[in-house]
């Protein structure tokens, strides 16, 4: 009798064991997609091999590039900023083309210190200050109108 006990125990737990297994797969299949992969496209400004010619800090009206095509940028003799701008300007006009220097620091009218209050805004032109330093006046008489609608000072 022991021996029928012992042999159903151990049947039921083999069928919990085999259930077990069977809920808990032992490798799990990775997923299977069809869609396709978004790569981004390379930045041209991170092509090293790209050359993009830009404006830069000190010329805003032309390219190196556009300065470059004129004989003038060659011209031993002419060594200074001004001389440049000339005969660039020169050169541009026959060309019929813009000045590549016209905005550069070899232009002195656009290039020339201005003052603090030179081009900014214009405020409050046609009025006095309102406020003005100093101090206040204090112990001044206040004066009401009889219906509270108008308060004055008095000096």
């Amino acid at each position: 009798m022991w021996k029928s006990l012992i042999s159903t125990g151990q049947q039921a737990t083999r069928a919990t064991r085999l259930q077990f297994a069977k809920a808990t797969p032992s490798a799990t299949a990775a997923p299977f997609s069809t869609t396709p992969s978004f790569k981004k496209g390379k930045d041209p400004l991170m092509d090293r091999e790209a050359l993009n010619p830009e404006r830069s800090e000190t010329a805003k009206s032309g390219t190196d590039g556009e300065v470059a095509e004129h004989p003038a940028a060659f011209d031993p003799s002419k060594t200074s900023p001004e001389s440049e701008h000339e005969a660039t300007a020169e050169e541009s006009r026959q060309q019929g083309k813009d000045d590549p220097l016209n905005m550069s620091p070899a232009n002195k009218d656009v290039s020339a210190w201005r003052g603090p209050t030179e081009g900014g805004p214009v405020r409050n032109e046609d009025r006095d200050s309102s406020s003005r330093p100093g101090t206040t006046k204090k112990n001044r008489g206040i004066h009401v109108k009889e219906d509270g609608t108008h308060v004055s000072y008095r000096d």
